[in-house]
């Protein structure tokens, strides 16, 4: 069984992209069971992005923050690393991260994030380069041992799917749908028209791991699985849509094959 499909705007982060966006997390954080949360909000992770708008007077600055067990919603981001080198937080450039991150040093994925985040109005994002210090083994260890917990309790895991690298991006624009003229259609006399675009497949992503479509790089990576698999709600950006996963409809479709 395949979820709802709708039009698919050229723009992924178009106003009606915003809204749908916006009514799946309404509905599963309003009506889904297994979605609620037990603690309102979680604490953060023990560093994220502050990725609030004019930081400091700084247009569009990100700051590295130490978050003290603070409670706050956040995004995760779900991507792959690739061969070029990402920016990363060293212990070198770890107090200039602190002061600010600027939009124009960041890859196209991280920026797209960023404005993700924005667009649903959540402050705080973590990406794994940034908010663990990468050339620190301690800090590696400790924080890498809590990605689990990190990803289980996001808000909305966001997965750049059709991303190789940080230079993809995960906000891709897609070609317009095609008008195509057609008969007159239930005896009505008047012309009227259809309106389609080419698309591959659509897989729906809570089958099997193995039914998942390999053509996006996230789906070929085995440490993306609990980045998929734990937390509550996932926004898998892909070449083509935008698709909608969570726990409640994941279950929903185990229960349906278990009773076929």
């Amino acid at each position: 069984m395949f979820g709802q499909a709708h039009d698919v705007p050229p723009e992924p982060l178009s106003v009606e992209c915003c809204l749908r966006i916006a009514q799946w997390v309404q509905q599963c954080s309003n009506s889904h069971n297994a979605c609620r949360r037990k603690i309102v909000p979680p604490s953060l992770p023990t560093r994220v992005l502050d990725v609030s708008s004019d930081t400091d007077g700084i247009e569009n600055s990100i700051r590295l923050i130490e978050t003290n067990g603070y409670a706050a919603e956040y995004i995760a981001l779900s991507h792959c690393w690739g061969e070029r080198q990402l920016i990363i937080t060293s212990s070198k450039n770890y107090e200039d991260r602190q002061k600010q991150i600027l939009s124009a040093q960041l890859s196209k994925t991280f920026r797209d994030a960023v404005e993700i985040c924005r667009k649903l109005s959540i402050r705080y994002l973590w990406i794994d380069s940034l908010c663990i210090v990468q050339d620190d083994k301690a800090d590696w260890e400790r924080e890498s041992s809590k990605m689990g917990a990190i990803y289980e309790n996001a808000y909305v895991v966001i997965a750049a799917d059709s991303a190789t690298d940080g230079d993809k991006g995960c906000l891709t624009w897609r070609p317009p749908s095609v008008e195509i003229p057609c008969g007159p259609t239930f005896g009505d006399d008047a012309p009227a028209s259809i309106f389609a675009r080419l698309s591959f497949s659509h897989v729906d992503l809570t089958v099997t791991i193995a039914d998942r479509d390999s053509r996006n790089p996230l789906d070929t990576r085995a440490w993306a699985l609990q980045e998929w698999l734990l937390p509550v709600r996932v926004l898998h950006f892909t070449e083509q849509e935008i698709i909608w996963d969570c726990k409640t409809r994941s279950e929903e479709h185990t229960s349906e094959l278990q009773s076929h």
